[in-house]
């Protein structure tokens, strides 16, 4: 049963229904300050750091990106991390997120292409963020 199915059931007494409604704010105020502590753990770092969905597209990447390949963050977010990853190092990158995939945190070396037209070499530890049904790089 979903919260807001309890909160509309007519036979919940009204301190009840008070009671779970405030509830659910102070877990959802916890979740928004939560959120905002990560996000800022992540801004303050200065390797990169990235997210990618299931299909391999980036859904979040840090702003220490720009620095290192010179992308915004915009830029990258809903691009292919195998449009970015260098061809000859492609398999093996991909073979370390497969790892990821069965549950196996992994490290590989490979490139990516930076905004320069140059490449910038990536050694990075790849472990799955099962929480948010990620790979998190």
């Amino acid at each position: 049963m979903t919260p807001e199915e309890i909160l509309s059931r007519a036979d919940l007494p009204e301190d009840v229904r008070q009671a779970v409604a405030r509830a659910l704010e102070d877990v959802e105020a916890e979740r928004r300050s939560s959120d905002q502590r990560h996000r800022e753990l992540i801004e303050s770092l200065s390797d990169v750091v990235f997210s990618v969905d299931l299909e391999g597209t980036l859904t979040e990447v840090s702003a220490a990106v720009e620095r290192v390949l010179g992308y915004t963050p915009a830029e990258m977010v809903g691009r292919n991390i195998r449009d970015l990853i260098h061809p000859e190092d492609l398999e093996r990158a991909l073979a370390g997120f497969r790892d990821v995939l069965g549950g196996q945190a992994a490290a590989s070396e490979y490139r990516i292409r930076a905004r320069a037209g140059t490449t910038a070499g990536f050694g990075p530890r790849v472990a799955p963020c099962a929480a948010a049904a990620k790979w998190s790089a």
